[in-house]
């Protein structure tokens, strides 16, 4: 159960990791969403919607990695959640930070076909939401059975090898 959270959340940090740097270095190699078109480029935007869902996403893993004792990582896990759900809720919510409205969207891409710029979104925000989401809800569940999986584990360890028991009486 212990190598199970742990490779959930070496999962889950590579994935916050990617969410958190993408629009750093995804224009690198024409993978570019709404305004940003060069890699490196620091603004609110790769903030608010990448950077720190990304740490926070990141850090979960790494508690989910250290994996003892069950309630730091159950904290994890929790907080892979919250920055999976801020991946696919935050890109929606961006334009009320924005105060002109209209052609701030992140995305919306500056150029490419609809089917590009579908799966620059799905590359920067939903598809990794979803799968942060996913990653954590699968470590919360199998940690809800860990303090039992353990105390059983504890309870056969520490249970007295039954004797053997010899008769010397004779037949009558």
């Amino acid at each position: 159960m212990l190598a199970t959270t742990r490779a959930t959340g070496l999962l889950l940090l590579l994935t916050a990791a990617w969410g958190g740097i993408v629009p750093y270095v995804g224009p690198t190699f024409d993978f570019d969403l709404g305004a940003t078109t060069r890699a490196w480029v620091f603004n609110q935007n790769h903030w608010t919607l990448n950077a720190a869902p990304g740490v926070l996403g990141a850090a979960g893993g790494v508690l989910l990695l250290v994996g003892t004792p069950w309630a730091l990582a159950r904290i994890g896990a929790v907080l892979g959640l919250v920055s999976g759900a801020w991946f696919v809720v935050g890109p929606t919510l961006e334009p009320l930070w924005h105060s002109s409205g209209a052609g701030t969207s992140v995305l919306i891409g500056p150029s490419g076909s609809t089917v590009h710029r579908v799966l620059e979104a799905i590359g920067y925000y939903y598809g990794i939401g979803v799968v942060i989401v996913m990653l954590a809800s699968f470590a919360l569940g199998v940690l809800a059975f860990a303090p039992r999986a353990v105390a059983a584990a504890q309870s056969v360890a520490t249970r007295p090898e039954p004797r053997p028991s010899f008769s010397h009486a004779r037949p009558a």
